[in-house]
């Protein structure tokens, strides 16, 4: 359904997205990029072998919570986000 939305139309009818959600979509985007998604490779993917990576990213996030450092969260959240928005 979501990939098959015009983005950038969409967005310049919403005017500007919130701050932090630039920032967000920023790092997801470059994520992707550093992990080789770049050119949506994912679509190729079972369902359920990315869901299987998001599980283990929630596991991920929620050590990284539990160490309550602040840069990991960070991290370890838009890793969730791409995985939930792959599916």
């Amino acid at each position: 359904m979501f990939d098959k939305m015009p983005i950038g139309p969409m967005v310049l009818k919403r005017k500007l997205l919130r701050e932090s959600i630039q920032y967000f979509s920023i790092a997801m985007e470059d994520k992707l990029k550093a992990e080789g998604y770049a050119n949506n490779e994912w679509r190729g993917y079972p369902t359920d072998e990315l869901n299987r990576r998001l599980v283990l990213k929630v596991l991920d996030l929620s050590d990284a919570i539990q160490s309550e450092d602040l840069g990991s969260i960070k991290k370890e959240a838009v890793g969730v986000a791409n995985f939930a928005m792959m599916i």
